[in-house]
């Protein structure tokens, strides 16, 4: 699009005061209009730079800093002054026993897909007190704690007007609790659950963890007049550390947006005066095989794309051209953190049953396509290449979830591609050699 040429107003007004011929009107009108309008002009030019900066400032948001990401560790382990992960729900970080807790023992599955589909499918587990050698049965279902906040944290992505990127949930999806079916107030600490065939996929004691932080803005200082003239602003000022962070304000009928700036937040709020509003804090994750043996985590799973200039660039510009290179650069801009990678695909009119689905954003609505007849995008992945990849030391050969996280590694890649292509089923399948 070619700019529009900018009106030099200094000139034009320079070159119509000399076309007045009467010297003392041209005297008169340069007091008026030379000195008065001048000003108004560049005033005009200073608001709207200003405003230009502004919106541009607000549309370069950096991805990085909203990538969210789970780590698994054992509830021992757990350091509670660890400034970037932070457990999803806090009541975990409690040693409660199984009577006290209401909700059942919180279990950690770490088997594969099917796995956990069968696990599941046999809806109760054997139990006895170690005291009165009764035996107990246990109803096993999934545990939809950690989903709900995921959720939750998408509807605040979306009020804040923050794109939302599909959160891996490989480790959420796998804890699962056992619940007594009649349970008599007896003191259900140490029973000993038979796990059958799964007794080596089962891991208790473990916590979930991720990098957003709760906090509390409690905001006293003076508000400024919004440009508009209609609302207030309010201004909280950030450390060096917290700038490189990404961070949303919960929904509220009194907050207007929120806008990051270098070193400041900025709430656009209908009141004049706001005392104390919840907010999250996204930190950046140090994503280093150092550091993870240092907290002492099994594994990341985290949305962090690989950035690129032509990732960059076609974010800005919303330029996207749907061609085979494009989708295998998106497919290893996804993909790449967890070794996840293809260069096989088809696209089909119906797909046999058995296929991987994107179902890790099954909270958010479908895009509604009447007689939906949209074709299948089948992506074919390969899980010797897959371990050939993840356990060499760039693709951090310390992490023991990978082989059983294949599946829901697939999953994710899958969840993020069907934003972007929505106008396909997107599937994948694991080639059989």
């Amino acid at each position: 699009m070619a700019e529009e040429p900018r009106l030099d107003y200094e000139a034009y007004i320079q070159k119509r005061l000399n076309e007045i011929e009467n010297l003392d009107e041209r005297r008169e009108a340069k007091l008026i209009i030379w000195d008065g309008l001048r000003q108004l002009f560049k005033l005009t030019e200073s608001k709207y730079a200003d405003l230009e900066a502004r919106i541009y400032q607000e549309l370069q948001i950096d991805r990085g800093q909203y990538a969210i990401g789970t780590a698994l560790i054992k509830r021992s382990d757990h350091d509670p002054i660890h400034e970037r992960l932070f457990p999803v729900c806090e009541g975990d970080i409690y040693d409660l026993p199984l009577s006290e807790s209401g909700m059942g023992q919180p279990i950690y599955f770490a088997g594969s897909d099917e796995e956990l589909k069968r696990f599941l499918a046999q809806k109760t587990v054997e139990g006895t007190n170690p005291v009165t050698g009764d035996k107990i049965t246990f109803r096993v279902e999934k545990d939809d704690r950690y989903m709900q906040a995921v959720e939750k944290l998408h509807k605040i992505f979306t009020f804040n007007r923050i794109p939302w990127h599909t959160v891996h949930t490989g480790f959420i999806e796998r804890f699962c609790r056992i619940v007594p079916e009649l349970y008599n107030g007896e003191a259900l600490d140490g029973v000993i659950v038979e796990w059958g065939d799964f007794v080596d996929n089962i891991k208790v004691n473990q916590l979930l963890l991720w990098n957003v932080e709760p906090i509390i803005w409690r905001i006293s200082d003076y508000m400024m007049p919004g440009v508009d003239g209609i609302y207030y602003e309010h201004s909280i000022a950030l450390d060096q550390s917290g700038s490189r962070d990404g961070y949303l304000v919960e929904s509220s009928d009194e907050v207007i947006n929120i806008r990051c700036e270098d070193d400041r937040i900025v709430l656009k709020t209908k009141a004049e005066e706001m005392g104390v509003y919840a907010a999250l804090r996204i930190h950046k994750v140090n994503t280093d095989p150092d550091s993870r043996a240092e907290h002492r985590y099994d594994g990341l799973l985290i949305n962090q794309r690989k950035e690129n200039f032509s990732q960059r660039f076609q974010y800005q510009t919303g330029n996207f051209i749907q061609t085979k290179a494009e989708l295998l650069r998106r497919i290893n801009e996804i993909g790449w953190r967890r070794g996840v990678t293809t260069d096989r695909f088809e696209i089909v009119d119906t797909v046999a049953d058995g296929v991987l689905e994107p179902d890790m954003n099954s909270f958010i609505s479908a895009p509604a396509f009447p007689f939906d007849q949209r074709k299948y995008l089948v992506l074919y992945f390969d899980k010797r290449r897959y371990l050939a990849d993840h356990f060499d030391e760039e693709h951090f050969s310390e992490e023991r979830s990978a082989d059983y996280l294949f599946e829901a590694d697939i999953r994710y890649l899958l969840s993020e591609l069907q934003l972007e292509y929505i106008e396909y089923h997107c599937v994948g399948k694991i080639a059989r050699s």
